[in-house]
């Protein structure tokens, strides 16, 4: 009888100590994962042209019009400004409205000085809104065209673009515009202006300004620390970097902006309480770059 309490306490210590080393095993399996992912560092392209510049403006900035930037000002009531009702993406954009004292508009919004030289098939590609009762039908009160200058702004292009190309965008609801440029390939100085022109019109938005193309670029890969913690997350997750994050959009699986936010910072607490449980994609874009992670939130 004695021997079998032996045995019996023997096999009991011995179930103990493989599912405390059982555990053990997992626990540290668990903790080796989540460092990987939360400190895993990331890479951020960032392509340096040659002599060919792009541009990837989001009015986002505390002066306006942004750096390098110029505006041509013939009706100093209402020109282009800053403005932050219902933006496109970020927090501001660019806007004209119309002058209520029914005087004569043509402001220009003029990008900086690009050199094409080493660039084909550049594109212009911007988002914007407007008031098509004033602006198509039944009244044609105003426009919005593209121009094209390379000598500085002596002398324009007729129109590369205007709201009645496509009418097909619906009161004041964001559309995207693409621009084709390529006439300009091998140019050393290119502007591109953005011209409200009209009389007892309405307001036009533009937001989201991108020139790219293929140009003579070298890449460079810029390492940056990259923490998201917990994932998957609850109520709440955080993420840290060494590089400054300007601003924070977090999509669904069907590409719905869920939240985006202005950071400012290098880490930030995020609230999740009121998600639905589910992945979701976080777009970060850095003073250095964009970095794109997943998040799954559990409940």
């Amino acid at each position: 009888m004695k021997k079998l309490y032996i045995l019996f306490f023997a096999l009991v210590i011995g179930s103990y100590t493989y599912a405390q080393n059982s555990n053990y095993a997992k626990a540290k399996s668990n903790k080796e994962n989540f460092e990987r992912v939360v400190k895993a560092p990331v890479d951020i392209i960032v392509h340096k042209a040659g002599k060919g510049t792009i541009i990837d403006e989001g009015f986002e900035g505390a002066s306006f019009p942004p750096a390098n930037w110029t505006q041509v000002i013939n009706n100093t009531s209402e020109t282009w400004k800053m403005y932050d009702f219902d933006p496109y993406e970020g927090l501001q954009f660019a806007s004209c409205a119309y002058d209520a004292n029914i005087v004569q508009q043509d402001e220009y919004l003029v990008t900086p000085s690009m050199d094409f030289s080493l660039t084909t098939a550049p594109t212009l590609n911007f988002w914007f809104n407007g008031n098509k009762y004033w602006s198509v039908n039944p009244y044609d009160n105003c426009d919005l065209f593209i121009y094209a200058s390379t000598d500085g702004g002596t002398s324009w292009s007729s129109a590369l673009w205007s709201e009645e190309v496509d009418t097909t965008w619906g009161l004041f609801e964001w559309a995207e515009v693409t621009v084709d440029l390529s006439t300009y390939t091998g140019q050393s100085s290119v502007v591109i202006a953005f011209n409200y022109y009209g009389l007892d019109g309405a307001q036009f938005n533009v937001d989201a300004v991108l020139i790219e193309g293929t140009v003579g670029i070298e890449e460079v890969k810029i390492p940056v620390t990259f923490k998201l913690f917990p994932n998957p997350a609850k109520d709440y997750f955080n993420i840290k970097m060494n590089s400054q994050i300007e601003y924070i959009k977090i999509y669904n699986l069907i590409g719905k902006v869920i939240l985006e936010k202005k950071v400012e910072n290098n880490e930030i607490k995020l609230n999740t309480s009121d998600f639905e449980p589910g992945l979701y994609f976080l777009k970060i874009k850095t003073e250095n770059g964009i970095v794109t992670r997943k998040v799954t939130v559990k409940k």
